[in-house]
């Protein structure tokens, strides 16, 4: 573990720099299992945030449960310099599509996470790309991760658009609602739809984008609970 970040009370950033083997191939959008113990030994499966391009390091963001087992044990034990063994990459269901025009991420709650490398990586490496859009709902403002990276983003790139949404803060100045309040509104045709978040956010999409004409193999998702993993 070569650095650890807070980024909230409960939010911290961990990244791994490889010893053996030095350099590991990843795509952005998949996601490595974590081993929290010994005996018996196990594991807990985080989604990939971050990763330099020469392979030798990575970063995951990871929500401490209240009665959370594996986030209780990486937040109380893991530290600066920890020798720590991981296994992936795994799970390809959020890696992008590069021949893909149009590109629509959906995320809720933690779920955001995979999408911080995957908006950077499908704007600079997919030569047809003319069209992503991020959907970010949170319940409160202060929740939102990467914001001000994500809004940086869309000064930059034209091709690109980031919607956030919050559900329970009536003091913010951002839209109030669920990502699925923002999907009734919008023109899906020719989308790849990519989510990442809560079972229920998932489910509710996927009807929605159904009814809107998304056809079935333009859809892809990783929930939180799906990648819950023990070995």
């Amino acid at each position: 573990i070569t650095d650890i970040k807070e980024l909230r009370e409960d939010i911290r950033e961990y990244t791994f720099s490889f010893i053996s083997p030095e350099r590991v191939d990843y795509k952005a959008g998949q996601f490595i299992l974590i081993k929290i113990q010994d005996e018996p030994k196990a594991f807990r499966a985080y989604s990939i945030s971050s990763f330099n391009k020469d392979g030798t390091k990575l970063s995951v963001i990871i929500k401490k449960v209240e009665r959370g087992y594996g986030t209780n044990i990486i937040f109380n034990n893991f530290k600066l310099g920890d020798i720590v063994e991981l296994e992936g990459p795994m799970g390809n269901e959020l890696v992008a599509d590069n021949s893909s025009e149009k590109i629509l991420f959906i995320a809720n709650g933690i779920g955001i996470t995979p999408f911080i490398g995957l908006t950077k990586e499908v704007l600079t490496n997919n030569p047809n790309i003319k069209d992503v859009k991020l959907l970010d709902g949170q319940r409160y403002e202060d929740e939102f991760l990467y914001r001000n990276y994500f809004q940086a983003l869309e000064k930059e790139d034209e091709r690109f658009h980031y919607l956030p949404i919050v559900s329970r803060d009536k003091d913010s100045s951002l839209k109030r609602g669920y990502v699925t309040h923002l999907l009734e509104d919008m023109d899906l045709e020719g989308y790849k739809v990519y989510m990442c978040g809560s079972k229920n956010m998932i489910l509710d999409s996927y009807r929605i984008l159904l009814d809107k004409g998304v056809k079935e193999e333009d859809i892809f998702y990783e929930s939180e609970e799906r990648i819950k993993l023990k070995h």
